[in-house]
């Protein structure tokens, strides 16, 4: 399991938002209202549309620019979650910038994974793959989850653990992405 950074990326991520998920949900949900959470479910859903679809016709083209979208993710969400801890962005304003990243990057970089999933598994090894990342991710769930619990996770530590969790994914899939164009 340990061996495949996509699976690494998996685990790491998922034990830096699963601990710091019970924290920053309550922050949101606090002060965000159903409207806006309709909004986001709005512009979500258009954004899988038009994304997906675009990746479906320009996968190759769009692939090149994998990380690209990477780094301007981990950037964002780095000047995103210290406008917050720095007082400067409530929980709203977090809210909607947060969907709109999600709409215009994130979107691209789940696409973008997609891709190098299916360039790296192929038949049995993509099955086995398919298998054992959600039992990475319920592991580092309950790791995450469990330190949340026990000691409670402040909100400005929780968005460092939030950002924490974009970058290591990133940087992880950086990492595979970087592996596999080597092997072409």
């Amino acid at each position: 399991m340990f061996k495949d950074y996509m699976v690494q990326a998996c685990f790491w991520s998922t034990l830096f938002y699963s601990a710091s998920y019970p924290t920053t949900h309550i922050f949101l949900m606090r002060q965000v209202n159903e409207r806006l959470i309709s909004v986001n479910q709005i512009f979500m859903c258009i954004s899988i549309i038009v994304i997906n679809s675009l990746w479906n016709k320009y996968s190759d083209k769009l692939y090149k620019t994998f990380p690209k979208f990477m780094f301007t993710e981990s950037l964002l969400y780095l000047i995103l979650h210290l406008c917050v801890i720095a007082g400067l962005a409530n929980a709203v304003t977090y809210y909607i910038v947060d969907t709109v990243l999600f709409c215009l990057i994130t979107k691209n970089m789940i696409c973008g994974g997609n891709k190098l999933r299916s360039l790296v598994y192929k038949d049995e090894e993509r099955e086995k793959y398919d298998n054992i990342v959600p039992i990475a991710s319920a592991i580092s769930t309950l790791i995450g989850a469990g330190i949340a619990f026990l000691i409670g996770i402040p909100i400005k530590i929780a968005f460092v653990l939030s950002w924490m969790g974009i970058t290591v994914d990133n940087i992880f899939y950086y990492i595979a992405y970087k592996k596999n164009m080597a092997a072409e």
